[in-house]
């Protein structure tokens, strides 16, 4: 007998067991009809002009009210904006906090705004949300949405810089053009104009300021070599040479000393181009690539075909497309032309993040 209970105590136990572990996995089961979202709280006023002179004055404070889930549970709360119709479906997050508020400058805003593709000196209708999150396995509790106008200005976003000095423009470093850091990982990225004349290479380095005190250069290159794709430590490499005059896209990673250099050039293509290649021109006063091209209902995207990875001698398609209605990315999605007719199309990618415009004529 005592066996027996012995076993029944054994079989208890590790249904209790498995049970526990489920609701490890799933989490706690909820009654909704007991949940109570968060309530986000009507703004004073609902349409903002940023001025960049009030940038480090507080432009908002958003405040919402506690959610409950019937138990009690640890919770967050994100606070969520995205443009007017669309749903929430990609929303940026403007803060992630355990606190019932948030409180935003006229800079940080500005700044959020850019990002997410409002254009400078437009008006932009905008819903803002706050979400109660507990877990993976709970689900969300949505405030209602409260819905605002506002109008940034335009800033240029100061990302770190090194700078590429070389016999295309004098090996100047004073007056050399910048890649960037956008990710604050010291790894650089920029695209740029070597140009010396039809044919002709030249040669550069790269600079942590505006002088030669702190430099990288490669020691398998010089002259006509074009090198490994290693930097030398500071001061002791050589020059980096590339054959052509052409636009390209520097990388240079300052952790593992490593750097690619890719020629590109720039064109559209796409169901609007009725699947043709349009090569864009650059105009180099303006630091852009344009073209003015008839076109078709349907969409594009920027390639750059074949660029070349001049130290492996690889080659492979670079694509750019939509990330918001500003703004391109690798790999973005196509860019919808509604109805047929001549466009101007520009393409910047003087500096990140990347720029785009089309306009018909």
């Amino acid at each position: 007998m005592k066996r027996l209970a012995s076993i029944l105590t054994i079989i208890v136990g590790l249904s209790l067991l498995m049970v526990s572990c489920q609701e490890m996995e799933t989490g706690p089961k909820l009654d909704y009809d007991k949940t109570t979202p968060p309530s986000i709280q009507e703004l004073d006023q609902q349409s903002f002009e940023l001025e960049e002179a009030n940038a480090e004055q507080n432009l908002v404070t958003f405040r919402w009210s506690d959610a409950d889930f019937g138990i009690n549970l640890e919770k967050s709360y994100s606070l969520q904006m995205d443009f007017a119709g669309n749903n929430f479906s990609d929303p940026m997050e403007l803060a992630n906090t355990k606190a019932d508020s948030a409180s935003f400058t006229v800079s940080d805003m500005n700044n959020r705004l850019l990002i997410m593709g409002v254009a400078p000196g437009t008006e932009q209708t905008l819903q803002f949300r706050v979400s109660a999150i507990v877990n993976q396995f709970t689900d969300t509790l949505h405030s209602e949405v409260i819905e605002v106008t506002m109008k940034p200005y335009e800033v240029i976003i100061d990302y770190p810089e090194i700078y590429v000095p070389g016999g295309y423009q004098g090996w100047s470093p004073g007056t050399a053009p910048p890649i960037f850091d956008v990710n604050n990982s010291n790894v650089y990225e920029g695209y740029l104009l070597m140009s010396t004349g039809p044919g002709e290479g030249t040669a550069f380095k790269f600079t942590q300021g505006r002088s030669w005190d702190t430099n990288w250069g490669d020691n398998e290159a010089g002259g006509s070599e074009l090198g490994d794709g290693t930097l030398e430590p500071q001061g002791v490499g050589n020059d980096i040479y590339v054959p052509d005059s052409a636009y390209y896209k520097l990388s240079a990673d300052l952790n593992n000393l490593t750097y690619t250099v890719t020629k590109t050039h720039w064109s559209i293509q796409g169901s609007a181009t009725g699947g043709d290649l349009m090569e864009m021109s650059y105009d180099q006063d303006n630091e852009v690539w344009t073209i003015s091209a008839d076109l078709s209902g349907g969409d594009f995207q920027f390639i750059s075909k074949d660029s070349e990875e001049m130290i492996s001698g690889e080659t492979s398609d670079l694509i750019y497309g939509k990330e918001n209605p500003i703004y391109v990315q690798e790999d973005g999605a196509p860019i919808a032309i509604e109805s047929a007719g001549n466009y101007t199309i520009t393409l910047d990618l003087s500096r990140p993040p990347y720029g785009y415009k089309v306009t018909q004529n």
